[in-house]
């Protein structure tokens, strides 16, 4: 199925890989563990974006103390599911090889 969603881009890619049924079942459940693990990392962004509006909102003046400590937040968040992403294409990478 050409065009897919992002999920589809995937499989096309694990497709030209050739893999036998156990290694496309590990590459799976990888994956799965990323998407659950940066899933929950997603919603606590989330979180901070909505410190961040209070901050900036919800009093009629800005609160900078909460502001940097939110944006902090989220690049430590961000920075988690990059590393999470790297974990992950080093297991696939050892079941590939």
């Amino acid at each position: 199925m050409a065009g897919g969603g992002m999920g589809m881009g995937g499989m096309g890619a694990l497709a030209r890989l050739d893999l036998n049924d156990s290694q496309r079942g590990q590459v799976f459940k990888i994956q799965d563990e990323l998407r659950r693990k940066n899933w929950e990392l997603l919603g606590q962004s989330q979180d901070e974006q909505a410190k961040l509006r209070d901050a900036y909102f919800v009093s009629g003046k800005r609160d900078r103390a909460a502001i940097v400590a939110a944006y902090k937040r989220i690049g430590e968040l961000r920075v988690q599911r990059i590393e999470n992403s790297l974990d992950a294409a080093e297991k696939i990478e050892a079941v590939l090889t």
